[in-house]
This record gives structure tokens, sequence and C-alpha cells, in this order.
């Protein structure tokens, strides 16, 4: 086989393997029949996603009379799914490892799935006194797993277990049942128009057998490296995007703190710097206030010192005087200018009048 060929057969999958068709067994054994049918998006052998339409119907069986329970539905219902292994390198297998496998455990041979769904139908129930029927309409999600169950030469069966959870909008009409008559009533207070159901609904409990041409043991395993390369390339790439801007967090948080610090610091210098002005001020005048008493007391000391001062000051100069009025006497009489009259002024301030003789 050329080259060419070889690596295209290696990519891709035939048509035929692409199919897969199921039955719910939960289903029939509430007399319910049903059927499935999936196909996979692509036929690439690195595919995981698939496109598929399942169908029940039980509706109106024929009677004879007016059964007192009734049991009927009718409902399509198209699904998305998206498969992957415990396994894998992709983010949902390791979300799944990670998270709700805590222990690491890596079942190879069981193929997960998550998908979304739409649903319509009508349904006519009635178990007990009142019964009703109308119309369906709903939507959700859908999880489960599969797992190879037995392998023919030219096919395989598997086994697959899920449940579907969503949302439903529904009308209804209420209706009773006459056994005397042998007939139905409609109920008309308790019929109601459009709504939506105000609790999730429980739309499908799954154990069904699937047959395929290719076991799903050897389907959705293979795992494009380019893809895987790129996807941790992208995610080193986040992972030091976000460190950058950790760090950058960091390092702006450390700026504010610093600022923040630096005033702190700042005003409290300041009010340091009051606080000590304030301080010396009080201490000085107080000091002042200390020194006035004490000045005015030594003020009245001198003076009262310098009062005896004053007195003996004059005294001396009284006795000074004295002395030199006896000397100017003592040279008056030594004159040899006889007979003349010298008025001479003694220390009682009286003129005293003498005469030198010769």
């Amino acid at each position: 086989m050329p080259a060419q060929n070889r690596e295209h057969s290696d990519s891709t999958v035939l048509g035929k393997y692409r199919w897969s068709f199921r039955t719910n067994a939960l289903e029939w054994l509430l007399t319910i029949p049903n059927f499935g049918v999936e196909y996979d998006l692509s036929g690439s052998v690195f595919n995981r996603m698939t496109i598929g339409l399942n169908a029940r119907y039980n509706w109106n069986t024929a009677h004879n009379y007016a059964p007192p329970m009734v049991f009927n539905v009718f409902e399509v219902r198209p699904e998305f799914r998206y498969y992957w292994r415990t396994d894998d390198k992709l983010a949902v297998g390791n979300w799944v490892r990670e998270k709700l496998l805590k222990d690491d455990a890596r079942h190879t041979w069981r193929a997960y799935y998550i998908g979304a769904y739409i649903n319509a139908g009508t349904y006519s129930f009635k178990l007990g006194k009142e019964g009703r029927q109308g119309q369906m309409y709903g939507l959700g999600v859908s999880m489960g797993y599969s797992l190879p169950l037995y392998q023919y030469r030219k096919g395989a069966v598997d086994i697959e277990f899920g449940a579907a959870l969503g949302l439903a909008m529904t009308q209804y009409k209420a209706f009773g049942h006459n056994p005397n008559g042998n007939y139905y009533y409609e109920m008309a207070g308790r019929s109601r128009c459009f709504h939506v159901v105000p609790y999730p609904v429980v739309s499908e409990l799954k154990v069904a057998f699937v047959y395929r041409l290719r076991s799903i043991e050897d389907k959705y395993q293979r795992e494009d490296q380019r893809r895987i390369i790129e996807m941790q390339r992208l995610e080193l790439q986040r992972n030091d995007e976000d460190a950058l801007k950790q760090a950058r967090r960091d390092s702006l948080e450390t700026v504010k703190k610093e600022r923040r610090d630096s005033i702190g610091t700042a005003r409290q210098a300041r009010l340091d710097s009051l606080k000590a002005a304030r301080s010396m001020k009080r201490d000085s005048l107080s000091t002042a206030d200390e020194d006035k008493p004490m000045t005015s007391q030594a003020g009245k000391g001198g003076q009262k010192e310098a009062a005896p001062d004053a007195a003996v000051s004059a005294a001396g100069q009284k006795t000074a005087g004295s002395a030199v009025g006896d000397e100017k006497g003592k040279r008056i009489k030594s004159r040899p200018d006889s007979g003349r009259k010298t008025r001479v002024k003694s220390g009682k301030d009286k003129d005293i009048i003498r005469e030198d003789e010769e």
C-alpha cells in the first residue's frame, strides 16, 4: 500500500464504523418500546463528538374497555455527546481524574460521556384518581459511560449506563375515570396551561445495550499529539500570564504598602515634632513663671543692703570733710601773712574770723 493511502487509513474511520444503535432495557420493563441511533461527527480517529436521536412510543394500546390506569408516552430526543477516557491528557479527562477520581483510578476500558439534549413529546398518565394528559418540552444534560460487553467477528455489543436531568415546560388536562359508565371525564378545575415545572426533572434513566461494528473498547482512545502539545503550550502561556499578572499585583501592593508606610511615618514624625515643640514651650513658660518671684526678692534684698552702705559712705564723707577742714586751718595758721583777717569755714557752717598775730 502506498505511504499516502496507509497514512489516510490510519487517520480516518470508515463510515460504517461511525454508527451505533441502542435500546434502553429499563423502558422495555415499563412496556415502552424505544430505539436510538448515534453517529460520529467526524471520520477522524481523534474524534470524540457524536450526535444521536432517541425515540420512545407507547400510545393508545387497544382495549375493550377504558382501563382505570393509563401509561402512554411518545417522545423524540436529539442529543449531542462528548466522549473521553480517564487516562486522556485532554482537559476533560484530566479534570475528571483529578477532581472526581481522587484515587487516580484510570479505567481505560470505560468510555465516559457528557451531553446535552432537547426533547418534545406527549403523555397520558393515570395511576390514581386523577390523570393528566398533555404536551411536554424540555432541555438538559446527560451523563454516563459505556463498557464493552461482548464482541462478535463482525460487530460488538456494549452496555451503557446513564441518566438525564433538565428543565421541562408542559401543559395538561386533568381527567378522571368513571368505572360505572366506563369512560373518562375532564376535570376542568385541575387543568393547567403551559408552565415551567419548578424543579429539575429526571427525564431518563438508562441501562442500554448498544450495537456497534467497532466496540467501544477500541473507540475514542487515540489523541491528537499536535493538539495535546498545543493545549500544553497554551496552558503554559496562561500560567505565565497568570504569574506575570500576579507579580504585577504583588508589586503594586508592595508600592502601595510602602507609600502608606512612608505617609504614616511622615505623619507620625510631624506629630512627634509638634508634641516636642509644645512640650518645650510649656517647659519654658513654667521656668519663666518660677524665676519671677526670685528676681523680685533679690531686688528687695539689694535695696536693703544698699541703704547701710549709703550711710557708711555719708559718714565717711563727713569725716573726710572735717579732716580736710582741720588741715586747711592748720595751713592758715602757719601762714606768715600776719595782721590779715581770714574767714574760715568751720564744720558747723559758721564764719570764724581770726586774726593772725605776728
